[in-house]
């Protein structure tokens, strides 16, 4: 699976011009990492009967793979935001 997101156009984020960000860090990521999103989707008062598919839920999980904040995912324009949402989805919950 490719986990590699091309944007559109560049995104401006803190001074920085992004035309790409790299969620192969996924495949790293341990179970103890879906215990901390889990803590941190729940803190924020956020409820989803299928968290994986939320944005905020997806967004706490790239930021881990990326190591970007979570606030670069948060102001990305609505269709770069989809597009990783439904790459960190697609990779949750990808048949092998």
């Amino acid at each position: 699976m490719n986990l590699i997101v091309e944007f559109n156009k560049p995104y401006l984020f803190e001074g920085k011009e992004y035309e790409r960000v790299d969620l192969t860090g996924l495949e790293s990521l341990k179970g103890k990492d879906l215990i901390d999103a889990d803590k941190i989707f729940q803190k924020s008062g956020q409820f989803e009967p299928v968290k994986e598919m939320s944005a905020a839920y997806t967004f706490i999980l790239a930021s881990r793979a990326s190591e970007l904040p979570v606030e670069f995912f948060e102001n990305l324009p609505i269709k770069e935001s989809a597009k990783i949402k439904n790459m960190v989805a697609g990779f949750l919950f990808e048949v092998e």
